[in-house]
């Protein structure tokens, strides 16, 4: 018996058997149809009640992490974004690579290991190589992130080491490096 899920006004089957529910679970997700298709759910736009799409603007944020999303699905990710005015971030190869940025002098301090940054292993339960370091840095795990306090007053240096990586969404897919900065650039602009 395959399980159905409604997805906007339309229903999709599911038939692996991983993914079956009992009949009466019935799961109702609200996500747009594009993304659905490529895993990002970018209905979030919706509870922007007051969204004005003069004064407001709708981005994406990916976490790239390799081993969830793979290479079609970030193209298809960014297609959308592009077709859809929406802008793009990526942090590649994890969000906690940007954090890094805000904690440690990247070059100097990985220059040479700038490969264990991209492979980004599991370490150990908790973490993975740039968690770890992120976490021995700020003293937090993935919970309990203090940004005001911990990377606020270090976003200029975040900002500044990463225009030293890639910064090209269809480059971050496969380069290390984060785009952040341009929203922050953005951020600072409007602010002036």
């Amino acid at each position: 018996m395959r399980n159905r899920y409604r997805l906007m006004s339309t229903v999709y089957d599911r038939e692996e058997e991983s993914q079956k529910v009992l009949p009466e679970k019935r799961i109702f997700l609200s996500v747009e149809g594009e993304l659905k298709k490529i895993g990002y759910d970018i209905n979030y736009r919706r509870y922007l009640r007051k969204y004005n799409e003069e004064l407001d603007e709708f981005a994406v944020l990916v976490d790239r992490d390799a081993q969830t999303h793979s290479e079609t699905n970030m193209f298809d990710c960014i297609r959308h974004c592009r077709d859809n005015g929406y802008k793009c971030f990526i942090a590649n190869p994890c969000f906690e690579f940007w954090l890094l940025m805000h904690l440690a002098d990247i070059e100097k301090e990985f220059g040479e290991r700038l490969d264990e940054i991209k492979e980004n292993k599991k370490i150990s339960e908790q973490h993975t190589f740039v968690s770890k370091e992120v976490s021995d840095r700020a003293h937090h795990g993935k919970r309990g992130i203090n940004f005001a306090e911990k990377y606020m007053p270090y976003i200029e240096k975040a900002v500044e080491q990463a225009k030293k990586f890639s910064s090209d969404e269809n480059d971050l897919i496969d380069n290390i490096g984060c785009n952040l900065w341009r929203m922050i650039e953005e951020l600072k602009a409007y602010g002036k």
